[in-house]
């Protein structure tokens, strides 16, 4: 069964309540931080709700008693299956590709995971390390690179204790409105 927006936002009230790997934050403050960055510097509505979930996979998959502390290393995936009956491609690209962005950032900028709190630098080795210049070239030929790029962007800096951001629900008319213009794209596409 496949959740509803509803669901997803529920599911970030209750079990996003859990720390956040070894940050300061949970996962919520750090989703709701992320979209909240976004909407501050004037992101596109998908990019905004994009960041909102992108860890949602983590939640939907948690990090069970003695697993890593970053949890599934496809989490993005496991979001974007949950995602794929709501969201357009526009919101599932970037929550797809943000793992393999960061990858991409930790190979072109040495400077890059030395900026970054350990716990975000353990997660890129997990992930498979910094991609090298092949990978990162087949990357950057990817539709919703550089909107993975973006969200990659709010969601390193989506990681401060204390931060402000709106409440959840403030996310949730944005939510319905793309999910219903996705919804009104597919019900137009002929079969």
């Amino acid at each position: 069964m496949y959740p509803t927006i509803d669901d997803l936002f529920t599911l970030l009230n209750t079990d996003g309540e859990a720390w956040y790997a070894a940050e300061p934050i949970t996962h919520r403050q750090h989703a709701l931080q992320c979209a909240w960055l976004a909407e501050c510097a004037g992101e596109s509505s998908h990019i905004i709700i994009a960041c909102l979930f992108h860890d949602i996979g983590l939640l939907i998959n948690p990090i069970e008693e003695g697993d890593d502390e970053h949890g599934p290393s496809d989490h993005d995936l496991i979001g974007v299956v949950a995602l794929r009956r709501i969201f357009s491609e526009q919101v599932l690209a970037p929550i797809r590709l943000h793992s393999t962005a960061r990858r991409h950032l930790a190979g072109v900028d040495g400077n890059y995971l030395n900026q970054r709190s350990p716990s975000l630098r353990r997660e890129v080795s997990h992930m498979g390390g910094p991609l090298i210049s092949s990978q990162s070239m087949v990357f950057r030929c990817m539709p919703g690179a550089d909107d993975a790029l973006l969200l990659c962007h709010y969601d390193d800096l989506a990681r401060v204790d204390g931060a402000s951001a709106p409440d959840i629900d403030y996310f949730k008319p944005l939510a319905h409105r793309l999910a219903a213009r996705a919804q009104r794209v597919r019900t137009e596409i002929p079969a």
